[in-house]
């Protein structure tokens, strides 16, 4: 009893380990293309196979971005005193991606299955969000004198039926 108990927990893990395996996205922020693996998708919205199945043409995917900078600037009051402020910005960026389902049908118990996504580009206009990099002007001059990026992020996100899912 203890040998088959052990045996099926260790198959059963070779087993969970072989399908995270098989997910795969790879993705190229530059211009928007890549390929998105089914299971990726169907992990990140909970999906069986199944529901995949049925809600493939309706899955949809975007690119969201942050970038959070430390603006350094020189600043000069109207009597001529000079003060250094730094101030940090962040903005974010939201950018459609256009994908449709991968090829290579198959077969599978009488029905055809995907292997996922093709990742084709960019669509539309990016939404940007934040404020403008530069020295807030002040009753005198301002120069920016340093611009540091603090922190940057970004990921791949399926979007069904209005909602966002980070795929990992």
């Amino acid at each position: 009893m203890k040998k088959s108990l052990l045996a099926l927990v260790v198959t059963g893990l070779m087993l969970s380990s072989a399908g995270q395996a098989l997910a795969a996205v790879t993705f190229n922020a530059d211009d928007g293309t890549g390929f998105v693996g089914k299971g990726d998708v169907q992990l990140a919205l909970g999906w069986s196979n199944a529901q995949l199945q049925a809600n493939a043409a309706a899955v949809g995917f975007s690119y969201d971005s942050s970038e959070t900078y430390e603006v350094t600037c020189y600043w000069e009051t109207t009597t001529g005193q000079g003060n250094i402020i730094k101030h940090t910005v962040t903005n974010k960026k939201s950018q459609g991606v256009a994908g449709s389902v991968a090829g290579d049908p198959r077969q599978v118990k009488g029905q055809k299955q995907f292997t996922g996504f093709n990742l084709t580009g960019y669509v539309g206009d990016p939404v940007v969000t934040g404020g403008a990099i530069n020295c807030p002007q002040g009753g005198g001059s301002a120069e920016m004198i340093g611009l540091e990026l603090l922190e940057a992020s970004g990921g791949l996100f399926a979007i069904f039926d209005g909602q966002s899912y980070l795929l990992d």
